[in-house]
């Protein structure tokens, strides 16, 4: 079946990428079930982000809230700051992930992005309107569905040649203030 997706790689690439470029070394990642292909793309994209800057990789940063939503960010970021040595910076991997895991930091008392530096993913409405404005990993999901609603006119029209089976499409970071150097 033809499909429109986001670049959940690229996109997890990116997001790695800046926070290392900005100093982070032990960078937390929060999942709602890891075997979805959308979450498993971004977790590959974070593995590929720090191969690609020779920083090491370490599983137990990689935290599996066991659902989507606002609880299971909240529980997985509890595991990452109870490490021995917990992480500088946390990427959610979706907008309910990281108003759970920001509830969670702000229970532990500790302030964005002066104590942790935090990005989510989707700009979602109030992304920008928050104590400390988000950074966050952008998929174009308007874009996403109007091309799979033409796509799927065309498929319905008959008109079946030269469709592509998989139309891939960018990620962007957007950043604002939920990070900076580890102090």
């Amino acid at each position: 079946m033809p499909t429109v997706a986001a670049d959940n790689i690229g996109g997890a690439f990116e997001a790695t990428k800046f926070l290392l470029e900005l100093g982070h070394k032990r960078i937390g990642v929060i999942v709602g079930r890891k075997t979805l292909d959308s979450m498993a793309g971004r977790v590959e994209g974070y593995r590929r982000a720090l191969a690609s800057m020779d920083a090491a990789f370490d599983p137990t940063l990689i935290v599996d809230g066991l659902d989507v939503g606002v609880q299971g960010g909240s529980q997985a970021a509890q595991k990452l700051l109870a490490l021995t040595s917990p992480p500088t910076a946390i990427i959610a991997m979706n907008n309910l992930l990281v108003l759970g895991a920001l509830n969670t930091i702000r229970e532990k008392s500790l302030q964005v992005p002066r104590d942790i530096s935090i990005i989510g993913w989707d700009d979602f409405d109030a992304a920008s309107h928050l104590r400390m404005p988000l950074t966050v990993v952008d998929q174009p999901a308007g874009v996403m569905a109007t091309m799979a609603a033409e796509h799927l006119l065309r498929l319905m029209s008959g008109e079946t040649a030269n469709q592509p089976l998989e139309i891939l499409l960018r990620c962007s970071l957007i950043v604002r203030e939920s990070c900076s150097r580890p102090s």
